[in-house]
């Protein structure tokens, strides 16, 4: 678990360094409430917070941290956005994802794949957005694993 966090900070580092080097995409930090099924019902409420970080016109890295008010103690993860639909500006609401996230149900912890699909609307700096997030589902077609459905929704808000 050490050297997985070493590497996601040494490739958020690289990548803020890519995103600092672009003028047309801003930092954007974000607060959001989610929930989710982990093999049954709704629960497992959580609040975190977020940072998207420019790679592209149409691409964002997208760390995220989550507190759960229930079950389990935390939620680490990161993704990649991607939007399939832009202008070339870059500026599309909807947008797709896929990357890794962890959790930590107390004495133990599992991985997890993510793969996400939101809606992002732009208001000035600030962007109201919903998402929903499969966790497992490539672990659950390999191995019968755990699978579960998140549904995020929040506000971000841009830096600059």
């Amino acid at each position: 678990m050490l050297r997985l966090l070493a590497v996601t900070v040494l490739v958020l580092g690289l990548v803020s360094t890519q995103a600092a080097a672009q003028e047309a995409a801003s930092l954007r930090i974000g607060a959001h409430v989610a929930g989710n099924t982990m093999n049954g019902p709704f629960d497992l409420v959580r609040v975190g917070g977020h940072l998207l970080i420019p790679v592209g016109k149409r691409f964002d890295v997208y760390p995220a941290v989550s507190r759960f008010l229930d079950g389990a103690k935390w939620e680490v993860s990161i993704a990649l956005r991607y939007r399939p639909l832009s202008s070339p500006d870059g500026m599309s609401p909807w947008y797709i994802g896929g990357g890794w996230a962890a959790i930590n149900w107390g004495p133990t912890h599992t991985n997890y794949d993510v793969l996400l699909s939101g809606v992002e609307v732009p208001l000035g700096r600030f962007r109201p957005y919903v998402e929903v997030q499969a966790i497992g589902l490539m672990n659950r077609l390999v191995s019968d694993g755990d699978f579960g459905i998140q549904i995020h929704s929040g506000l971000s808000w841009a830096i600059r």
